[in-house]
């Protein structure tokens, strides 16, 4: 008996307080309102590739792949010049049959975007 008192006591208090109400009630539905616009926008990011002395086939399968934007040079200091000067995001290069992978590592979302789209 003691404790429905108590109880009915303490919901008195809290349904009398509206800074407590408007926390509980309202308060949650902005957090989630905020959560799903972060969550929910799509926005793609385009990245920009220097290529090096890469096949033709190589340079237009870039170009098929969406936000892609592939940019041939003739050698890798022009191409590196370029990715200081943050006109590139990455370069690929092929020497002795090998591809090297540059990253510009100015922006994770450029960076994790030219990882899932080159490799």
């Amino acid at each position: 008996m003691r404790t429905i008192t108590i109880m009915n006591r303490v919901l008195k208090e809290l349904f009398r307080d509206k800074r407590t109400l408007a926390l509980m009630f309202l308060a949650p539905i902005l957090v989630l309102t905020l959560m799903n616009v972060v969550f929910s926008s799509n926005s793609s990011t385009t990245v920009s590739i220097g290529t090096v002395s890469v096949s033709k086939s190589v340079n237009s399968d870039l170009n098929k792949i969406k936000h892609v934007n592939v940019q041939k040079y003739a050698d890798y200091a022009s191409a590196k010049k370029d990715l200081k000067q943050n006109k590139l995001d990455a370069i690929i290069q092929k020497a002795h049959n090998k591809y090297t992978l540059t990253h510009a590592n100015t922006d994770s979302s450029k960076t994790s975007a030219v990882k899932m789209k080159v490799v």
